[in-house]
């Protein structure tokens, strides 16, 4: 049997061959969800909390952690962290189940305006079993989400709230895009007032 490569059946091949690169490397999902009564200024002094583990222990860690320095490259001014854990050890005070009172001395004592409090909601590892033609191989894809909200020290009321997911190949990179468009929310009324200026 003789098969001819005409251009029809090489632009099959060609477009087929670059829908299985692009499913292979792209296969990354979003999901953001925000609400805001105010934006951080840079003038504004942020305590970030621990955030709660999702089933994986110091998962929470790793994702203040990345929250934490993400914050400090848009320009946010942050507490040390160090003198939060010593503070909350202190004072027994649970991170995940602040009442206005705790608000209050965290705030007074760690000289804040607003304190970051979250969750990792999702650290799902998905083994996902490919196959094309006649071979087959496996990948990792990573869903990471994050619920968080910024509290006012001064009365202790919500004044942003945001939950974030994302689905990739890498643990880090999903925990990094979460992270990023979590803050953007945060900070994007003052970015914009930093231009005009």
């Amino acid at each position: 049997m003789n098969i001819q490569l005409t251009s029809s059946n090489y632009r099959k091949f060609f477009t087929g061959t670059i829908l299985f690169v692009l499913l292979l490397f792209c296969s990354c999902r979003s999901f953001n969800s925000t609400y805001s009564k105010k934006q951080l200024t840079r003038g504004d002094k942020v305590v970030v909390l621990p955030f709660t583990d999702f089933e994986k222990p110091n998962s929470g860690s790793v994702a203040s952690s990345v929250f934490h320095l993400t914050l400090l490259k848009n320009g946010v001014n942050l507490v040390e962290r160090e003198f939060i854990n010593q503070l909350i050890q202190e004072r027994k005070i649970e991170p995940n189940d602040l009442d206005e009172q705790d608000i209050k001395i965290l705030g007074r004592l760690l000289q804040a305006d607003y304190i970051l409090t979250g969750a990792l909601s999702d650290y799902t590892p998905n083994k996902l079993e490919n196959r094309w033609l006649f071979f087959g191989y496996d990948k990792m894809e990573y869903s990471v989400g994050i619920t968080a909200r910024l509290i006012s020290v001064n009365d202790g009321s919500i004044i942003w709230v945001g939950a974030a997911n994302h689905k990739d190949v890498s643990y880090i990179r999903a925990l990094e895009i979460v992270t990023e468009s979590l803050i953007d929310s945060m900070i994007e009324i003052q970015t914009s007032n930093d231009t005009s200026k």
